[in-house]
């Protein structure tokens, strides 16, 4: 499995999986199989998917809409499952094959549908791509999987929410002041270089400069010419104060004092092995929850499905009777 997991994208997604978790609070991920490295995961970004829950609080579907390209279209599901206008233009080739259509996909549990039915066989989930605002009769894929095809992590959660609460939530306004405040520095700095600038009536629209080593004339240099409108004077020592202000508190609300936690350590100030593990320990207090549920919601289906996969592909031993 570890041979397996690492000849494949798994660490990529998985990574992004946990910026996703970490900003937004919530991280989809999907597991497919595939010919070449045996297993492929995607992860849908934020703002194409929509989540549900069950019951019991656990993720038990995901719906997209999202775009794909004529080319990925064919690539993915088939040109003899492509709708008609997406077949004449990978037909035609050329630019046609990056021209973008809406795709719809959901994956949930295999229940009775009015009019569908239940998928044939013994599968817990169901999967349906189909064209968006499309008039075809058949969809561009359905089918069935035995073990769960996806997962959802989430950092935290409250009552029946299906999406997941972030430290990125937390910190949003300070990330936003931030941006005022780095936008109002560059400001600042560019009006002492680039000041607003008064100009003699006689300049109009004749040839003036204020590039270094240039040359304007004017009839009247005292009174005459170009020159600031108002003296700028920002304190730029203060801006660079609040500035820094902001960023530490993003990098605090984002637990960076925690995961950099060694790495941020004064190299002066030495620790022993026993001051290590007692910060180690305080990381786990605080961040326990959020591995709890990453492990229960993300990893564990993970391995079960890689292993699924690959004991249908004959790759794994069969279970000794003992």
């Amino acid at each position: 499995m570890y041979d397996v997991i690492a000849g494949s994208n798994f660490y990529n997604a998985f990574a992004v999986e946990c910026e996703d978790l970490a900003a937004f609070g919530t991280g989809p991920n999907i597991c497919y199989e595939d010919d070449k490295d045996i297993i492929r995961f995607y992860t849908p970004t934020v703002g194409e998917y929509y989540l549900s829950n069950d019951s019991t609080g656990r993720i038990d579907g995901l719906y997209r809409l999202f775009v794909m390209t004529v080319s990925q279209m064919v690539g993915f599901f088939g040109v003899e499952k492509c709708p008609a206008d997406v077949q004449e233009l990978w037909r035609e080739k050329g630019n046609n094959l990056e021209v973008e259509r809406m795709v719809a996909h959901a994956i949930e549990p295999n229940f009775e549908v009015e009019g569908f039915g239940k998928l044939p066989g013994n599968f817990t989930w169901r999967e349906v791509y189909w064209t968006y605002g499309s008039n075809a009769g058949t969809p561009l894929s359905i089918r069935g999987f035995v073990d769960q095809p996806f997962t959802a992590a989430r950092w935290s959660t409250q009552s029946n929410d299906a999406y997941g609460r972030s430290v990125g939530m937390e910190v949003l306004p300070d990330i936003m002041g931030l941006q005022v405040m780095a936008r109002r520095k560059a400001e600042a700095v560019e009006k002492q270089v680039r000041p607003p600038l008064i100009g003699a009536m006689e300049l109009k629209n004749k040839p003036s400069s204020t590039l270094p080593g240039n040359l304007t004339y004017v009839s009247d240099v005292k009174n005459g010419g170009i020159r600031p409108i108002y003296e700028v004077n920002p304190d730029l020592a203060a801006m660079s104060a609040d500035i820094l202000a902001y960023q530490q508190r993003i990098q605090k609300g984002f637990f960076n004092d925690l995961f950099l936690m060694l790495e941020n350590q004064p190299t002066a100030d030495r620790m022993t092995a026993y001051e290590v593990a007692q910060k180690l320990q305080e990381k786990l207090q605080v961040l326990g929850p959020v591995i709890e549920s990453l492990i229960s919601e993300s990893l564990k289906p993970k391995l079960k499905r890689i292993f699924s996969i690959m004991k249908r592909k004959g790759m794994i031993d069969p279970v000794p009777d003992s």
